[in-house]
C-alpha cells in the first residue's frame, strides 16, 4: 500500500510492507532473523517493515 502526504510544499511518500509475509519462507535453514532492502534513492520516502515477531 502507498499513501502519499503533503506536508507544506513537500510531498512524503509512505508505503507498508507489515503483514506480507517476509518472514514466512523457509529455504531449508529456518526463517529469516531479519528483513531488510537497500537505502531508497528517492526523497521523503518512508517503508514501513514488520519485525520478525509482528509485535512491533
Amino acid at each position: 500500500m502507498m499513501v502519499s502526504e503533503e506536508m507544506g510544499r513537500e510531498k512524503i511518500n509512505f508505503v507498508s510492507w507489515c503483514k506480507s509475509g517476509l518472514y514466512d519462507p523457509d529455504f531449508g535453514w529456518g526463517r529469516p532473523v531479519w528483513v531488510g532492502t537497500p537505502p531508497p534513492e528517492l526523497k521523503n520516502f518512508v517503508l514501513l517493515i514488520d519485525t520478525r515477531s509482528g509485535d512491533g
